[in-house]
């Protein structure tokens, strides 16, 4: 059975390949210069992303902070009000005590510390933070 095979005699002009390698040049450095603009401008959207997502974090660690020193402050003062001695931090004074009298009442006391040590759990799973992330 004959094979058929080209011949290498045969001749292509060369202009009509210089031409196609041209053309397949040309297109081919255009289309690596779009990729090149599309990866330059994905970049730049990255970094203007990675500079919010760090302002964000540096406000929301601002805000943490102050919230944790007011709470902190917070319960020393209702410690301190329920506490024994209870005349430091009130404003009014128009009950006369006994000498029997205890100046606090427990539940009241353990309601305030129980509030305060929530407060601080939330501030440390950060709880309050979820609003702010769904901007």
């Amino acid at each position: 059975m004959p094979t058929y095979r080209r011949s290498c005699n045969t001749t292509f002009p060369h202009h009509l390949i210089e031409l196609k390698l041209k053309e397949t040049t040309t297109r081919l450095e255009q289309q690596l210069a779009e990729e090149k603009a599309a990866r330059l401008k994905a970049e730049e959207q990255a970094r203007l992303n990675e500079e919010k997502s760090n302002d964000d974090i540096l406000e929301l660690k601002e805000k943490l902070a102050k919230r944790f020193l007011m709470a902190i402050c917070a319960i020393v003062m209702a410690t301190f009000s329920t506490g024994i001695d209870s005349q430091s931090f009130q404003f009014r004074k128009d009950e006369v005590q006994q000498e029997g009298d205890i100046p606090y009442k427990y539940g009241f006391f353990h309601l305030v510390f129980a509030f305060g040590a929530m407060y601080f759990a939330m501030l440390f799973i950060s709880w309050n933070l979820n609003d702010l992330a769904m901007k």
